[in-house]
This record gives structure tokens, C-alpha cells and sequence, in this order.
């Protein structure tokens, strides 16, 4: 199935970001709440996988951060056109 981006509605002003995979990098997190946290709304974060070693508490974390999504685990490849659309 093809898909044809550029006539997708887009949310003007705004850039979303997915962050998927085994997310074991700590660093990367923080980068991506930051974004999250003092982009007053113009970044989305949406996150889907396992989050790993000192990563683990992270996911506490996102239920309070706005403009930042965590939805679990994904089943890869059966799920990869529903994370990518979103």
C-alpha cells in the first residue's frame, strides 16, 4: 500500500516525533522531554516500545509531561503501519 504524504492534513505549526524501538538511551529521553516539556506545544512526542535498563523509570515519568505520548510495546512488523501513520 502506498501512501501518499503530502496530502495527509497536518497540524500547522506543529512536528511530531516517534521515538520507537528498544529505547535504552537516557540521554535521548531527555532530549525528547525537554522538547516536549518547553516547546510550548509545538513538538508531539510519541513513543512506542521497551524501554530498557536505566530508561525503566521513564515511563512514570511521561503520564505528567504534556505533549508526550507512551503506548506501550508494539508487535513488529504487524503493527509498524499504525505507528508510522501516527
Amino acid at each position: 500500500m502506498k501512501h501518499n504524504y503530502l496530502n495527509r492534513k497536518r497540524k500547522p505549526g506543529k512536528i511530531i516525533i516517534g521515538y520507537f524501538g528498544l529505547m535504552r538511551c537516557r540521554q535521548s529521553f531527555e532530549i525528547l522531554k525537554a522538547l516536549a516539556q518547553n516547546g510550548q506545544g509545538k513538538f508531539i512526542i510519541y513513543l512506542r516500545g521497551l524501554f530498557f535498563g536505566e530508561n525503566q523509570s521513564a515511563i512514570k515519568e511521561i503520564g505528567s509531561i504534556a505533549h508526550m505520548t507512551y503506548k506501550g510495546e508494539y508487535t513488529s512488523p504487524d503493527e509498524l503501519s499504525e505507528l508510522y501513520e501516527n
